[in-house]
This record gives C-alpha cells, sequence and structure tokens, in this order.
C-alpha cells in the first residue's frame, strides 16, 4: 500500500479542515478451489484508489471535502472474489474502530451492507462538516460530554463501468452526529448516530445507525 497525506485545522476543530489524502492499495486475493476433477489456484488481481481534498469555509472551524475512490478487479463477473462489496455504514453497535466509517472505500450508507457490487466501481462524495458545539457544563467532572459535531454528506457510486448489461448507478443522503464524552479524563468515548437514504432513480432503501466507541 502507498499513501500520502497532509492534513490540518484550526483550534477548536473536531475534524481535519483543510488538506489531501490519497491511498493506492491491492485489493485481490488469491483462492484455492476444489471439484470432483481436483483442485486448483486461482489468482484475482485488482487495485483501488481514494483521493480526498479538503478546504476549509468562512464558518468558523467548517470545512467541505470531496472523497474520491476508485478501482478494478480481474476476474469474471459472477466470481464473488472478482467483486468489491459496497453498503452500509459500516459502525459497530460498541466500536473501537474509525467513528466516520461512512467515509471508507466500501461503506455506502442508506442500504444494507454488501448489498452493492461490481468488478470496477468509481464513487464520489462531498462531505460536510459543521462547526462542533462544545459545552461549558454537560455532566459532572468524572463523566461530561465534551463537544457534539454534526456532518452532512452525498455520493455517487457507479459499478461495472464497462458493461452497460451490468453498470448501476445508486447515489445516496444522509449524516451522522457525534457525541464525544471524557470518562475519569482519560478515556474518551464517542456516541454516533446516522440517517441515509439511498437511490437507484427512485428510492432504494434508508438506513439508521447508532454506534458507541469505547476504544
Amino acid at each position: 500500500m502507498l499513501d500520502d497525506k497532509k492534513l490540518s485545522s484550526s483550534i477548536g476543530a473536531a475534524d481535519y479542515q483543510k488538506g489531501y489524502e490519497w491511498r493506492l492499495q491491492s485489493a485481490g486475493t488469491v483462492v484455492r478451489f476444489e471439484d470432483a476433477g481436483g483442485d486448483w489456484w486461482e489468482a484475482f488481481p485488482g487495485a483501488a484508489a481514494t483521493l480526498d481534498l479538503g478546504t476549509p469555509l468562512p464558518i468558523r472551524n467548517s470545512s467541505l471535502w470531496l472523497r474520491t475512490a476508485a478501482g478494478a478487479i480481474s476476474g469474471a463477473r459472477d466470481q464473488p472474489f472478482a467483486n468489491f462489496y459496497f453498503g452500509g455504514f459500516g459502525n459497530n453497535w460498541v466500536d473501537r474502530g474509525e467513528v466516520k466509517r461512512y467515509r471508507e472505500l466500501q461503506s455506502f450508507p442508506g442500504t444494507e451492507i454488501d448489498a452493492l457490487n461490481g468488478t470496477n466501481f468509481g464513487r464520489v462524495m462531498l462531505d460536510w462538516n459543521l462547526p462542533p458545539l462544545r459545552f461549558e457544563r454537560l455532566g459532572t467532572p468524572a463523566f461530561y460530554g465534551a463537544w457534539a459535531r454534526l456532518s452532512i454528506f452525498g455520493s455517487a457510486l457507479g459499478t461495472n463501468l464497462d458493461d452497460a448489461g451490468t453498470r448501476d448507478r445508486v447515489s445516496n443522503v444522509g449524516a451522522q452526529a457525534d457525541l464525544r464524552f471524557q470518562f475519569l479524563t482519560q478515556q474518551a468515548l464517542t456516541f454516533s448516530v446516522g440517517y441515509a437514504r439511498s437511490y437507484r432513480g427512485r428510492l432504494l432503501d434508508e438506513e439508521w445507525m447508532a454506534s458507541l466507541k469505547v476504544l
């Protein structure tokens, strides 16, 4: 995997506000198959790339990000190992991973997990991070709320771009709110809720998400 980033934020921000981040990674697998005639190995080479560009807005601590991704895997379209899969916010009920999982390569809020697939894809997202709300008093010295933030996003995904017969185009709009708590001055907890709708011309599906990050 290759990557590079240059990210910055101003005093009082709860997220990065300016910069870039790109990543290039392999996406293929090697699989062992078996049938009555014997067994064999088959490779499904592929690659995926992401590029995020952000700029601050005139509203203090607010920023707008363009997040793009593209990838391809070699293999038959009906072979599961030759496909990328997309769907869902990606957060668990109790989590230790990235809070804003909807930004990750194979997330697509507003659909079920792995509901969308293709041997190749292109995706573009606009992600607006609103200024955080910081609390003067919320809780006790041992357990208190530090800040809350809201992000609004919309994206478009195209799969199987090289084949008109199986090509798919889906879009979504959604939002995620995060509330940061501090426990005993050392442990940060983040409670997140999100909602998104997906469209394929007309309304396709919708999704609610709730997650508590404990680590």
